[in-house]
């Protein structure tokens, strides 16, 4: 009787697994058949909207164009626009340069060159560091008056625009004057490697005279007497660089 209890017990349970196992199959299978469909609805979602910025192909190979592609006479317009455009932009002459060289350079010219000395037999010539070179316009309407400059035969912004212009020789003993307004002037190149014998000529007093106020005077020939120094008429033209060099040989003492 207990083996009859056992075997029925044991059956019971292997159809409770079978039941089991056949309810899990079928679950398994209504989740496949879900994703399946979700899928299949996805699909014509992502292709409902084609481009229509392309032609459509028809069946001989050819290109089917949208109708809301550009019509013959509007794509002429569009041609000519664009032709007239081009034309338009090949006749327009660029804006005038307010810097360009031939602006700078109208009435004024330059002046440079070397100023040199002695130092002695063996060594020669030696550029004259430091040398003073003024360009002084010739015949003013009135007579230079700054102190100052008959000092250092140093130039400034005023006295530009009266007319006076200076430079300093470099380590190369190299001078230049540029943008100096075309015209006449005065050159004075003072030494500074060389001393002179405290003498002055008579012509170059005269000048002096002529171009400065009496004190402004007085103190330049004072100022050159003490190194040797050179004047000359020279004239500035435009659009060309004038050379004056000078060499002031031995020193006097």
């Amino acid at each position: 009787m207990k083996k009859v209890l056992y075997g029925m017990v044991i059956l019971t349970l292997v159809l409770l697994d079978v039941l089991l196992i056949t309810m899990i199959i079928e679950v398994k299978k209504g989740e496949v058949l879900t994703e399946q469909q979700v899928t299949v609805i996805e699909k014509p979602a992502s292709s409902s909207s084609p481009d229509t910025s392309k032609g459509n192909t028809t069946k001989d190979g050819g290109t089917q164009h949208d109708s809301t592609s550009t019509s013959p006479e509007d794509q002429k317009g569009q041609d000519e626009s664009r032709t007239s455009d081009k034309n338009a932009g090949s006749d327009a002459k660029p804006p005038s340069s307010s810097t360009s060289s031939n602006a700078r350079q109208t009435g004024t010219g330059s002046m440079k060159g070397v100023v040199t000395w002695q130092y002695n037999d063996d060594v020669g010539t030696k550029p004259d560091v430091g040398a003073r070179v003024a360009l002084i316009k010739w015949k003013p309407k009135q007579k230079y008056d700054d102190k100052i400059f008959g000092l250092t035969l140093a130039s400034t912004d005023s006295l530009e625009k009266q007319g006076i212009y200076s430079a300093k020789a470099d380590g190369y003993g190299n001078y230049i004057l540029d943008n100096i307004p075309e015209g006449t002037y005065l050159c004075i190149i003072r030494s500074e490697k060389t001393m002179s014998d405290l003498t002055m000529e008579d012509e170059t007093k005269n000048a002096i005279d002529e171009l400065f106020a009496a004190e402004t005077s007085e103190n330049l020939k004072r100022h050159l007497m003490t190194k040797k120094h050179v004047l000359e008429i020279v004239e500035i033209t435009e659009g060309e660089a004038f050379t004056y060099s000078h060499d002031f040989g031995y020193t006097y003492f």
